[in-house]
């Protein structure tokens, strides 16, 4: 009987999993979660099925997950300051192109890892002689479509979307490296060109 009654509860156990898994495929993350990145809504739903399963908040494991989470909105809101201050421009891309500021973007992450540099976001852009720390401390007011494009970013879309290489690890006013890409800015009041080197 007792074997039954373990065999009967596993069994509900995976059930309620599947059911958290279809529910989750069928809501959309914005939804339900505000901005977040695809990591973190997989982390909201293991904590999720955690608690189902007995675990309190204050566990290990679910401490873990929301130490994770906080990295990740760490890592989302430093490279959305980063676009907008280093790649600026509106959503339909009067200033910076669409795959100028997913490229910027992008060098953060490819950064991340390369063994050559930091293994975080913040740690990357906070490196002596390469972004400003004010990137990850200030700058507050940042527009919405910086964070979806961010969120691109970290998700790997927009290296798929604008197919930005893996090895690509610099930009700015000097090439560094074999060009990838140069893009050139000019304003009326402000020209500029960039470009975008492998390492």
């Amino acid at each position: 009987m007792k074997h039954k009654n373990e065999l009967r509860g596993a069994f509900i156990c995976i059930g309620i999993l599947l059911l958290l898994m279809l529910v989750i495929l069928l809501t959309p993350a914005d939804a339900a979660y505000g901005l977040t990145t695809q990591r973190q809504d997989d982390l909201h739903t293991a904590a999720d099925v955690l608690r189902t399963l007995g675990y309190a908040d204050d566990s290990e494991v679910i401490q873990r997950l929301k130490a994770e989470w906080a990295d990740e909105e760490d890592a989302l809101n430093i490279i959305a300051k980063v676009i907008k201050n280093e790649a600026p421009g509106t959503p339909d891309a009067q200033w910076c192109p669409l795959w100028h500021q997913a490229a910027v973007g992008q060098i953060i992450v490819n950064r991340v890892n390369d063994p050559r540099f930091p293994s975080t976001v913040r740690d990357v852009v906070s490196a002596p002689y390469q972004y400003t720390t004010a990137y990850c401390s200030g700058f507050e007011n940042v527009e919405q479509h910086y964070y979806d494009m961010a969120r691109l970013v970290l998700d790997g879309e927009a290296a798929r979307l604008y197919g930005i290489p893996d090895d690509i690890i610099f930009h700015d006013n000097m090439a560094h490296g074999p060009i990838w890409k140069t893009s050139y800015i000019n304003t009326g009041w402000f020209s500029s060109t960039t470009y975008f080197c492998k390492g």
